[in-house]
């Protein structure tokens, strides 16, 4: 099971349902994307949940997502409220700038976040810690 956030995503969710479902333990939506045909749940308005069946992969990044969706990378960010822990996270404190660096191998700068400096190695902002300068 995966938890994608609605907003955060490059899919584009859709509610096929006209009348929330109540049948089950939990009143949701069931949603698609209207790129990939992917198809989830949604219990509130924040997230979609998406069963097991699905590659991470696919899940985590829509692969028919134009093009202008994954090349928005801002070069430079504003740290809103960073929730990481570690030594290396010493130096984004909220309201810091920061540039955004090339990413270590096998990673990349996209729609989930960013890469910027930090205590001495290069570390993941996700998308809702900062916004773009």
């Amino acid at each position: 099971m995966h938890k994608l956030p609605l907003k955060g995503s490059n899919h584009t969710w859709r509610k096929s349902n006209l009348v929330t479902i109540t049948a089950g333990k939990k009143p949701y939506d069931e949603m698609y994307c209207e790129k990939c045909g992917i198809k989830g749940k949604r219990y509130n308005l924040a997230e979609v949940v998406i069963n097991g069946r699905y590659s991470k992969d696919k899940v985590m990044s829509c692969p028919h997502a134009e093009a202008s969706d994954t090349d928005n990378i801002p070069k430079r960010v504003r740290v809103v409220n960073c929730n990481a822990f570690g030594s290396q996270f010493k130096n984004l404190v909220n309201g810091s700038e920061h540039d955004v660096v090339t990413p270590p191998s096998g990673y990349k700068n996209d729609h989930t976040g960013v890469w910027v400096m930090g205590v001495g190695e290069p570390v993941k902002m996700l998308a809702s810690e900062y916004t773009p300068i």
